[in-house]
């Protein structure tokens, strides 16, 4: 039978372990955000030439624009905050998991 010690030392080493894993997915995490982020700025400097160069042409066209930038623009920010309130639910169930240990 196992003393008290090394069970502790097995709960321990068991903690660091997954503490650990949830560190490099966040640091993981960040970076798929980082690039995500870059992304979505180069894509908002592309829009803005878009828009710069339909408004000087066809005022129709550049309200047509406009709308659908405007629709994707929310579609993206309500993915994000999703995204926000699904991340808080893995980390508020990740702590019973870590209490266990």
């Amino acid at each position: 039978m196992e003393t008290a010690e090394k069970k502790i030392v097995k709960v321990l080493s068991n903690i660091i372990n997954r503490l650990d894993d949830l560190e490099s997915e966040q640091h993981t995490n960040k970076k798929i955000f980082f690039v995500i982020k870059q992304r979505l700025l180069e894509l908002n400097e592309f829009t803005n030439d878009i828009l710069d160069v339909i408004q000087s042409q066809d005022e129709d066209l550049y309200v047509e624009t406009i709308e659908k930038y405007s629709d994707l623009y929310n579609l993206i920010n309500e993915e994000l905050d999703k995204n926000i309130d699904e991340d808080d639910d893995i980390l508020q169930s990740m702590h019973p998991i870590v209490g266990e240990s």
